[in-house]
Order: structure tokens, then sequence, then C-alpha cells
């Protein structure tokens, strides 16, 4: 397996989104290059989905990387959901599986975080935190079983609402958030905020709104970035590129280190 970053990480830094990879021809070699001068330029960690379209040709590049190159050394965020559109409910049995899919998939002993959403009843928020709260003891003693066995080392919540966000990091088996945060989407920050005060994490995604704040307005990509993660509870960023010198300027603007 590709060596992985356990040590908690202290300071903000970037992650390199991995969705839009199929958006550009590189060889084998030129994508391990490509990792591999992301990870020596400062981004720290890889957001992957298994509903990516790229998403094989990650897990083929980091199978690979596990041999050719064993020190790459990204921490993961991977993202799923539990329970999903159709189920009728949280199964601990079925987040098991789906963190050892991942696992083995990425190449890596350990998820480093796990963006983990309840899709089921996304048409009816309220029904969907009452369900939410029903299910914490299962959700509770699940993610327990995973950090003890070593299979994650944090369990955040993408919320699909701000009130299913204020609810879920009031409890302990939530580590955090991920959530949407940009110089327009500000909906989540009072979650943010609590975050913060009980000492939890968030993960943002979309900080240059899908690309819409580059050209509204005349802030450099570094500055909005900058203004994105500028909450305390916020430790990374989660930008999808595939320039070298894009990501290695981005990583220097917010102190991303090796």
């Amino acid at each position: 397996m590709a060596s992985s970053l356990t040590e908690p990480v202290t300071a903000k830094y970037l992650t390199l989104g991995t969705m839009r990879f199929l958006e550009v021809e590189r060889s084998r070699a030129e994508w391990l290059g490509f990792l591999r001068s992301a990870r020596d330029s400062g981004v720290v960690a890889l957001h992957s989905s298994s509903e990516y379209e790229s998403f094989p040709l990650l897990q083929s590049l980091l199978g690979q990387a596990g041999t050719a190159q064993p020190d790459l050394g990204y921490r993961h965020i991977a993202k799923l959901a539990e329970p999903s559109f159709d189920d009728a409910g949280f199964s601990g049995q079925r987040l098991t599986e789906k963190v050892l899919a991942y696992c083995v998939a990425l190449s890596t002993p350990i998820l480093h975080d796990v963006q983990w959403m309840w899709r089921q009843g996304l048409g009816d928020d309220v029904q969907r935190r009452r369900d939410f709260a029903a299910a914490l003891d299962d959700i509770g003693r699940a993610v327990s079983d995973l950090k003890r066995q070593g299979l994650i080392e944090r369990f955040l919540c993408f919320a699909y609402s701000p009130a299913f966000a204020e609810a879920a990091i009031a409890h302990e088996a939530i580590d955090g958030l991920v959530a949407y945060r940009n110089m327009r989407e500000r909906d989540y920050d009072a979650a943010i905020a609590r975050c913060g005060a009980l000492g939890k994490v968030c993960h943002i995604i979309r900080p240059f709104d899908a690309g819409a704040a580059l050209t509204s307005t005349d802030q450099t990509p570094e500055q909005l970035l900058r203004s994105a993660i500028d909450m305390p509870a916020i430790e990374t960023a989660i930008v999808s590129s595939n320039s070298k010198d894009h990501l290695a300027q981005l990583a220097a603007a917010i102190g991303s280190a090796r």
C-alpha cells in the first residue's frame, strides 16, 4: 500500500480534489509526476469519491504509486453516504464495508477523514434530522469501532442543510463538517463557528464558487482562497485543479507544509 500520513495536522493546508482528473490527458508516468509535484509543493490531502468517473484512474495510480513511489504520503478524505438515497436507515455494517472498500481502492490503511452524508430522505430535512437523532447510538458505535480498528481518523459530516449541520456537530460521534464556503456561499458560517467552539474542524469545498468568483471579482485566486478559509475551525480547502503551478501557488498562499 502507498504510505499515508497519520500525524495530526495543526496548520491550514490545501487538498487536491480528484473529480476533474479526466479533463486532461496524461500518461501514467505523467500522472504520478503530477501527484508527486503537488505533494512536494504543499498539497497535503486527496479528496475522492467512488462515485466520480475519475475514481478508477485514481485507484490505479495510487496502486502503482504503492510500488513505484511508496513515500507519496497523502492524507485521504473520502466521500461516502450511509444511509444512501434508497436505504431504509443507517447500517453500521454497510458503513464499515464502505470504509474497507475505500482503504483497498486507495491503497491506504486508513481514511484520515470520512466525508459522511445522510442522504436518505433529502426531501424532508426535519424528518431526516429525526432519523439521524434516532440512529445516533448506532452511528456512535460504528464510528468508535472504525477508530478503534485504525480504519478512520475522523468522521466529518456533509450536512446538506445548516440545520442538519448544527444537529450533527452537537454529538460526539461527529468530529466536524465539510461545507461549501466562498465569497457568496456563507450559509454554514454559524455551524463552522460552532465547530471551532467545540474544538472540531471544518473542511471547505468550492472556495472559488465553482469558478464564478474568479470572473466576478478583481481579487486574485490566492486572496479568494485566504478569504474562504479565514475562520479558525477551517482546516483545509478542497480545490480541483490539474495545474501544478496553480496548486503550488494556492498551497503557498495558505502556508501548506510538507
